[in-house]
């Protein structure tokens, strides 16, 4: 099962982090600067679509083989779903802590095993925020343990968070782009709209000046939200984003209305024209 492996997976890698320490200089919690995305899309994709796993020499042989057609459609499917394993990890607030006090964010809390016989085990109990809202620790941490001290030595998933991801990410696989694409839609929408149902998706890049967000209002909220010091570290990572950022669908030969991915979208910046899932709406008209 995926969230057995989820829940072993080592994250600390891709997490900016310190640990906090009580008044006998033992570790006893941890404080998340930053979460990396990307690198923890990279290593579950491996897990939810291990037949492309191109890190795998044997895998890499065969796609090497394939003619420049078919390289092409398998790295549209393969970057499609990685932009669904972004999503889901970004719908379960995994890019950031929960649980705030003043300007710092505590994970989690030690349970330490008094007599160092195996590693140490996490609360799993929930943690109150300050605006009294409940939420499950989303990290572990393990320490190890030597002549001069302790030490984080790997930060996994709490088992909570892991089954719900595992869920979501479990129904990607057997799965083609379309019902990948409309289940991460359907998973942070509740819905699928009937004008997308059944499409043929492609990735492009676009300018940015040939976007057309319908909801002006909602798109300057948006830009202002990423401006906030408190996003910063959201912003640097959807300025980092090297996956699709968004979903269109091409109005014009050169217009694309936004049916997914605003933030992202408004995000990217205006030296690299966004790449985006689309499909081609103008043979209806």
């Amino acid at each position: 099962m995926l969230d057995k492996v989820l829940t072993h997976l080592n994250f600390e890698p891709f997490i900016q982090y310190e640990p906090t320490m009580d008044e006998n200089n033992k570790i006893n919690g941890i404080v998340v600067k930053n979460v990396n995305l990307i690198g923890m899309t990279e290593t579950i994709f491996e897990y939810v679509d291990p037949k492309n796993n191109l890190n795998k020499p044997m895998i890499k042989q065969q796609f090497d083989f394939l003619d420049e057609e078919q390289k092409k459609l398998l790295v549209k499917e393969m970057m499609i779903t990685r932009y669904c394993i972004h999503r889901i990890l970004t719908h379960f607030k995994i890019y950031k802590p929960w649980h705030h006090t003043n300007d710092t964010i505590y994970l989690s809390k030690d349970i330490r095993d008094k007599k160092m016989t195996k590693e140490n085990q996490i609360d799993a109990k929930k943690v109150t925020s300050p605006n009294s809202q409940d939420h499950f620790l989303i990290w572990n941490y393990h320490l190890d343990q030597d002549y001069y001290g302790e030490e984080v030595s790997r930060i996994t998933l709490n088992a909570n968070v892991a089954r719900k991801l595992s869920t979501s990410l479990m129904n990607l696989q057997h799965k083609n782009s379309t019902e990948r694409i409309e289940q991460v839609l359907k998973l942070e929408y509740n819905y699928v709209l009937p004008s997308i149902k059944g499409k043929k998706w492609s990735i492009k890049v676009v300018s940015k000046g040939d976007l057309y967000f319908s909801n002006k209002k909602h798109y300057e909220k948006c830009v202002e939200e990423l401006n906030l010091e408190e996003n910063h570290n959201y912003s640097e990572s959807v300025l980092e984003l090297k996956y699709p950022r968004g979903i269109v669908a091409q109005i014009e030969e050169h217009k694309y209305k936004v049916i997914d991915g605003y933030h992202r979208l408004a995000g990217s910046g205006s030296e690299k024209p966004p790449l985006v899932i689309y499909y081609d709406r103008t043979q209806v008209f």
